[in-house]
């Protein structure tokens, strides 16, 4: 895992990476509360690419962390892709020049179309919102751990 993000003064960016989308998440400047924000569309993206568009949102909010989700197999092994998630998250620690947090995310995706479905949404919105919403979730973990180490 990659160094935790300290408390200070600015927004966290959370990211909940798959292969076409990336969910989206970013807290308020005093890092208590989370919000959902549209998700990135990186279908066929390279992982440089992908770094860019990061970027991009991280200068034009003024964020000063990263929160990015780590998909472990349910007994907390590493698979292929969070490989590729942590690989990817140390290029965008070099690439902005900011702390990045690794977070499990063993349960997000499927806690977000739970909470998806109870509201009744559309399944054609649902997949619109599934990875935001696991965003979201992810930096609520992150920040309430962290809260409770302090």
């Amino acid at each position: 895992m990659m160094p935790e993000i300290l408390p200070y003064p600015g927004a966290l960016l959370a990211l909940d990476i798959g292969t076409v989308r990336i969910g989206l998440a970013v807290s308020d400047g005093l890092q208590i509360s989370p919000n959902p924000l549209p998700f990135l569309s990186v279908k066929g993206m390279a992982d440089e690419g992908i770094v860019r568009e990061v970027g991009k949102w991280v200068s034009a909010r003024g964020i000063v962390g990263l929160v990015i989700g780590l998909p472990l197999s349910l007994n907390g092994d590493k698979n292929d892709h969070a490989r590729r998630i942590e690989s990817l998250a140390g290029k965008m620690a070099q690439s902005v020049g900011l702390p990045v947090a690794l977070v499990d995310e063993r349960f997000t995706s499927h806690e977000a179309e739970s909470l998806i479905r109870e509201k009744g949404y559309h399944w054609r919105r649902k997949k619109e919102l599934v990875d935001s919403i696991a965003a979201y979730l992810i930096l609520e973990s992150y920040l309430m751990q962290r809260s409770q180490r302090v």
